[in-house]
């Protein structure tokens, strides 16, 4: 049997809405900031410079230090990518990377071209990587070895966001914003909100929490006109409460981290504004429609870029600001969804300043070790074998200073050929759904049954792909996670699918 450890990052940032002033950081030199980024398994803090190349932090922001070797002088980054243990620079001269935490860095491709953006995604044990560049969309399969054109040859893109091959965003510098329609293959324009007049800086998919209950909300863009948020493809609406019409808005950020991994966010946005000066807004009150506060005492010019660590801050513009706060947080990383079938031991981390305990909730297959602490700790699960013909879902709930359900399944022994990678060729789209998820299956011989399950393991819908494309309208399913399943001839094929 193919194991697979589906790596799901469950975050819980519990701010409140009270917070302090914004301190400079003492920055080696007092060149501005264009990027900034954080590294999760380092702590590290990476901040990208225009005209000095990279500083780093390995205190949280405390002190501050260049990390330029090999990269050339008056360097412009404008972008920072943390992916696989690989740190990515979008630059004035193409793409820099760096595989030692940022020690040394090496040219990655694109050498002369203005690189202005990158997104990235996973499919099996290939990296897709996207260069948002002045001469249009490159991608390369290799880590930046290679790189071919993808799309809008000779056209400058300023900003993408990408979820999966069919599904990707794109804003253009001379403005709008195109999207890749899942069912024709096509870009289409939004056209909707958002216009050809409309210069998008950033794009961003957000979450909140309600309770127990994960959220998808909608995608955010920031522009040159204010913040839109996405109610359908094509169709943007300007969020305007608490913000002046027209707000130059240069930067965005959640409360989590991005890359590769499913992530829960508790509903802290952060967006950064000004031409010349300019502020940091929080979003909050998802539920009641959404509105923006100013947190900007301290900022004395425009935010060009915004991360969040922990209960630490950083905003970026004409100089480095760091905001700490006194709230709670506590988020999990490295939690396996996908429990080996064989049974075996399996570990994560959960990173906070409060106190917690474990309740498990499912049946005994399952021991969670140690149940209770304070401050980080590495957990284990022991999981025993899955000897019977169903599949077991589990859950445990941890509660700090709020609570969250952690989620995982583990199909039976018996079950063998799962596969979560790209090696067939079957391809399930949109992701996340809203309305019609598309099953796509070219070369399958032959009446496929598929089936949809909550995370509790009750089966909610079961029919037969019976031809070479399905669609399967989802619009009745309640915003969540679901696991999707294929049964073929001599295996089963498992996708998880996020239902917004």
């Amino acid at each position: 049997m193919k194991k697979s450890l589906l790596p799901l990052i469950l975050s819980l940032f519990l701010f409140g809405q009270s917070f302090g002033q914004w301190q400079k950081a003492k920055l080696p030199a007092s060149n501005a900031i264009l990027s900034l980024a954080v590294d999760y398994s380092t702590s590290y803090v990476y901040a990208g410079s225009a005209g000095n190349g990279v500083y780093l932090s390995a205190d949280t922001g405390d002190n501050w230090s260049t990390a330029n070797t090999g990269l050339p002088a008056n360097l412009n980054v404008w972008n920072i990518l943390i992916r696989n243990k690989n740190i990515f620079l979008a630059t004035n001269d193409g793409v820099y990377s760096s595989a030692n935490n940022g020690t040394s860095w090496q040219q990655a491709g694109l050498n002369g071209v203005l690189v202005n953006s990158f997104t990235s995604y996973s499919s099996g044990d290939t990296t897709f990587l996207y260069a948002g560049t002045e001469k249009g969309i490159y991608l390369s399969k290799n880590n930046g070895k290679s790189w071919s054109i993808f799309a809008f040859s000779g056209f400058g893109v300023s900003a993408m966001l990408s979820f999966g091959e069919n599904s990707f965003y794109a804003g253009m510098t001379n403005g709008g914003l195109n999207y890749y329609e899942d069912y024709r293959k096509t870009w289409t324009v939004a056209d909707t909100g958002i216009t050809n007049k409309t210069i998008v800086k950033s794009v961003k998919y957000i979450h909140y929490v309600q309770g127990n209950i994960l959220f998808p909300t909608s995608m955010a863009a920031v522009t040159d006109r204010g913040v839109y948020l996405m109610k359908s493809k094509g169709n943007w609406i300007k969020s305007t409460v608490g913000l002046a019409s027209d707000t130059m808005v240069n930067s965005i950020t959640t409360s989590g981290y991005d890359g590769s991994v499913y992530s829960i966010y508790d509903g802290l946005v952060l967006i950064g504004t000004g031409a010349d000066t300019g502020n940091v807004y929080s979003y909050h009150d998802f539920l009641d429609g959404g509105s923006w506060s100013a947190i900007s005492t301290g900022i004395d010019g425009r935010v060009n870029a915004l991360v969040i660590y922990q209960n630490i801050m950083f905003a970026g513009g004409s100089s480095l600001w760091v905001l700490k706060s006194n709230q709670k947080y506590l988020y999990l990383t490295g939690n396996p969804a996908e429990m080996p079938a064989e049974g075996d031991t399996t570990a994560f981390n959960i990173h906070t300043n409060d106190s917690w305990f474990f309740i498990n909730t499912t049946s005994d297959f399952l021991t969670i070790s140690p149940e209770t602490g304070t401050g980080d700790a590495n957990i284990t699960f022991v999981v025993k074998p899955n000897n019977t013909n169903s599949l077991r879902v589990g859950m445990a709930m941890i509660n700090g200073h709020g609570e969250n359900l952690v989620s995982f399944i583990q199909f039976p022994v018996n079950a063998t050929g799962i596969d979560n990678t790209s090696s067939t060729n079957i391809t399930i789209f949109p992701v996340p759904v809203k309305d019609d998820l598309v099953i796509s299956f070219p070369n399958q011989s032959g009446n496929i049954r598929f089936a949809i399950y909550n995370l509790s393991g009750m089966e909610l819908l079961a029919l037969q792909l019976t031809g070479n494309t399905t669609k399967v309208d989802l619009s009745g399913f309640i915003p969540g996670i679901y696991i999707l399943r294929l049964y073929l001839k001599n295996n089963c094929i498992t996708r998880k699918i996020i239902k917004q």
